[in-house]
């Protein structure tokens, strides 16, 4: 990996990057250590360090204009959008701008009296002034959560206007996943796809979200965890081998049908990537190891 603008301690987390000392005037969100969720899925509660925490629930009562046509399954129905609601010291704040439609605990945080909430897939409850709904957003209390700014995310879709080439790296890059921090007062938001996490790009404000710049590209994160990212390329590999063999075991069970078809193929793939990974990581693996094969038995008596 890279080095970072500032030093990284890596954690267990994303919001939460460093564990040694931070530099003099470097804010870290801080991670959300437990996340509770009722049976149904219908709220859950991310908890924040300083006893503070987000309650979001999947009941809106107060929907906007476009309930009338908005439908589809239980996940991309208006309703079941989560309503989201800062709970701290002396303070319950509703953020009644958006439901977030897929949160993600790691990016509610909290750094001493500044409250950060973002999400990737947003829901605006009402029409935004130019028709659009859905985005992004990224809002941040300086009071503790009594009050929150307006969306300040680089691709808010309800701002008329802004600026287009981040907008176009935003539509380039389709579906994402974003973390977020505040390193000597420059906000730093960074995005990736979600399933390789094979690239990353950055867009900071100076400014307090007023305005962007970017994006910068990079194949190693800035404000994504070392930790995460590795994991999460790791679980892409594996998930990548894993197909690759069910393609084997296929092809073998098509040129011989019966019981027990795929038995020596996934057998002796499954040899080779557990050596490969006693050494070195999954993604290497993936790399270095040649596509699988149909293995049969007489196979394994010649080698």
């Amino acid at each position: 990996m890279k080095k970072a603008v500032l030093a990284i301690c890596v954690t267990v987390g994303v919001m939460s990057l460093a564990a040694c000392k931070l530099d003099k005037g470097e804010l870290q969100p801080g991670e959300s250590k437990t996340e509770k969720r009722s049976q149904d899925g219908r709220w859950r509660t991310c908890s924040l360090p300083d006893g503070s925490e987000f309650v979001l629930t999947a009941d809106a009562p107060n929907l906007g204009k476009h309930d009338a046509f908005h439908s589809g399954g239980i996940r991309d129905s208006f309703a079941a959008a989560f309503h989201v609601k800062y709970q701290g010291k002396n303070v319950s704040t509703t953020l009644t701008s958006f439901n977030d439609d897929h949160p993600d605990c790691v990016n509610y945080a909290i750094s001493e009296n500044t409250v950060y909430a973002l999400t990737d897939e947003a829901i605006f409850r009402f029409m935004a002034a130019n028709g659009k709904r859905g985005g992004s957003v990224l809002v941040v209390s300086g009071d503790g959560g009594h009050t929150f700014s307006e969306n300040i995310h680089p691709n808010a879709l309800e701002k008329p206007g802004g600026n287009q080439q981040i907008h176009a790296a935003f539509q380039a890059i389709g579906y994402y996943r974003s973390r977020f921090r505040v390193v000597g007062g420059q906000y730093q938001l960074e995005i990736t796809d979600p399933l390789r996490f094979d690239k990353f790009l950055l867009f900071v404000s100076a400014d307090g979200g007023k305005a962007w710049t970017g994006p910068s590209g990079s194949v190693d994160p800035t404000v994504f965890s070392s930790t995460e990212v590795d994991r999460k390329r790791a679980q892409f590999a594996s998930n990548e081998w894993g197909n690759k063999v069910f393609e084997a075991t296929t092809k073998a069970c098509n040129q011989r049908p019966g019981p027990g078809c795929a038995s020596a193929t996934g057998a002796y793939w499954d040899t080779q990537w557990r050596a490969c990974l006693s050494e070195r990581p999954a993604p290497a693996c993936l790399k270095s190891l040649p596509d699988p094969t149909p293995r049969f038995p007489e196979n394994e008596a010649g080698t």
